[in-house]
């Protein structure tokens, strides 16, 4: 979505994140259209360092038209999904570790 730039950009203190992949960011005060339906959204958000007022910036927003994250690139995706595989592998391997002592504790009996 395209917002406008209403200031230039001022170094941010809110806490909000830099758009992923970029270098210095900033804060600025932009109007963007709403997302569903007629109006704007106006409000601080998050830019490059060095933009000035009248800069058309792309900005991801939620279904609220508020400014959000945008979306996962291919890698952080993909690193994503190594991941948590690989916890799934090591959490079956241990319960199956788990299983078989258990198993096994129980097969042998009491020990005298």
């Amino acid at each position: 979505m395209a917002a406008v730039l209403l200031e230039d950009a001022r170094p941010g203190t809110s806490g909000t994140s830099p758009p992923r992949g970029s270098g210095g960011f900033a804060e600025a005060h932009a109007i963007w259209p709403y997302p569903r339906g007629p109006g704007s959204r106006e409000g601080a958000i998050t830019v490059r360092a060095g933009s000035i007022a009248g800069d058309e910036v792309r900005i991801w927003v939620d279904p609220a038209g508020q400014q959000a994250d945008p979306p996962l690139t291919v890698e952080q995706a993909r690193a994503r999904a190594t991941g948590t595989g690989l916890m799934f592998w090591l959490t079956v391997a241990g319960g199956s570790v788990i299983v078989f002592l258990a198993a096994h504790a129980v097969a042998a009996g009491p020990r005298p």
